[in-house]
């Protein structure tokens, strides 16, 4: 299960610089990358995120679990009008999908049920 970015928390990538923005947000950040992901890969993240979704049987989490995740994403200097700018998803339908994690891992983690 993923965020759909299709990363998999592969490892370190020694590209990367940490910074930590204004709102206490760790940020990893290729330099001079261009913001946010292309149309196609917006749509293989969709994709990928998609069947996890379908495969969890289209579970989604509680009033108070997409609360959560809501309001870090409100928060997050990658929020660009409401969708990601680092897997290019719709806010509000992905952090309603259980199967689904924030590219930066900064959604809290609850239980399974």
């Amino acid at each position: 299960m993923g965020c759909g970015c299709g990363k998999k928390n592969k490892g370190a990538n020694t590209n990367k610089t940490t910074l930590v923005g204004k709102d206490g947000f760790l940020v990893n950040e290729t330099p001079n990358k261009k913001e946010g992901p292309g149309l196609l890969k917006k749509a293989l993240n969709f994709g990928e995120a998609l069947v996890d979704h379908v495969a969890d049987g289209m579970t989604t989490v509680t009033k108070l679990q997409l609360s959560a995740r809501l309001a870090v994403c409100t928060k997050c200097p990658f929020n660009k009008n409401g969708n990601c700018d680092k897997c290019g998803c719709v806010i509000a339908t992905k952090a309603k999908w259980r199967s689904s994690d924030c590219p930066l891992e900064y959604w809290p983690t609850f239980k399974r049920d």
